[in-house]
C-alpha cells in the first residue's frame, strides 16, 4: 500500500485545525506551521506531526515539506489548514494516481461552492489566471488556485519548485504541464471560511505572483 503523507501548511489556525485533521480518513498528518497563536499545540494534541517550519509563506511550507517528506512517501496530499476544503473527499483524488495521474487536484469550479465561500473578485481572478494558463499550456485546467491536491512523490522529484507564496499552486501546476506530467481534475465542496478564520491572501500582490509562475514556468 502507498504511504500517504498529509502537507497541511498552517498560519494562524487555532480555531480551524483540529477540525481539519479529525476529517483526515487515511495517511500520516504532517502540520508545518509558522503560527503566533496555538496552532501547533492543537495541532500536536489532535495527533499531527508538527513541524516549525523555516519560511513565513505558504510556497515556503510546501517546498520545505516536499522536501522532508519525499524520501518517507509515495504519495504527499496538500490541503489547507482553514477548514475550507473536506478531507474525507480525498478517495475520488488518490483513486486517480492509482489509475495513472501524477497530480489529481480537487476543483471547486467542477464541484460545489456554499454561497459566501469565494468573493465574486477573487473566483474571477482564479478563472482568468486558468484561462492564461490553458491558453500557455493548450490544457483544460477549470482551478488552478485550488489548495486541495493529491500528488505522487515520484512526479514532484522531477520538478524544481522555487514560489514562496500562494503562487506555489500556479508553479505546480504550470511546471506539470511543462513536463507533460499527467493532471487530472475531480469535483471538491469548498466551504465558506468559519467567522475567526482569517484570509492572508494579498489580492494585487498575491495576484502579480501568480501571474509570474505561470509565465516563467
Amino acid at each position: 500500500m502507498s504511504q500517504i503523507c498529509w502537507l497541511i501548511p498552517t498560519y494562524n489556525e487555532e480555531w480551524n485545525i483540529r477540525q481539519v485533521l479529525e476529517q483526515i480518513p487515511v495517511g500520516i498528518p504532517y502540520v508545518f506551521d509558522k503560527s503566533s497563536d496555538d496552532t501547533a499545540k492543537i495541532a500536536a494534541e489532535a495527533g499531527a506531526i508538527v513541524i516549525n517550519r523555516k519560511g513565513l509563506g505558504k510556497g515556503d511550507a510546501i517546498r520545505e515539506g516536499v522536501k522532508l517528506l519525499s524520501p518517507n512517501a509515495d504519495i504527499i496530499v496538500v490541503i489547507d489548514g482553514d477548514n475550507t476544503y473536506s478531507p474525507g473527499e480525498v478517495f475520488p483524488l488518490l483513486e486517480e494516481l492509482k489509475n495513472g495521474a501524477d497530480m489529481t487536484i480537487g476543483s471547486r469550479l467542477l464541484g460545489s461552492m456554499e454561497e459566501g465561500a469565494m468573493s465574486k473578485f477573487n473566483k474571477w481572478g482564479n478563472k482568468i489566471f486558468t484561462f492564461l494558463l490553458n491558453r500557455r499550456f493548450n490544457s483544460k485546467i477549470t482551478d488552478l488556485l485550488s489548495g486541495f491536491r493529491a500528488i505522487r512523490v515520484s512526479a514532484l522529484k522531477k520538478i524544481d519548485l522555487r514560489s514562496s507564496g500562494f503562487e506555489i499552486e500556479a508553479e505546480l501546476t504550470a511546471k506539470f504541464l511543462r513536463k507533460n506530467l499527467k493532471i487530472v481534475e475531480k469535483p471538491i465542496t469548498y466551504r465558506k471560511r468559519p467567522d475567526r478564520s482569517k484570509s492572508k491572501l494579498r489580492v494585487l500582490r498575491d495576484g502579480y505572483r501568480v501571474l509570474l509562475a505561470i509565465s516563467k514556468s
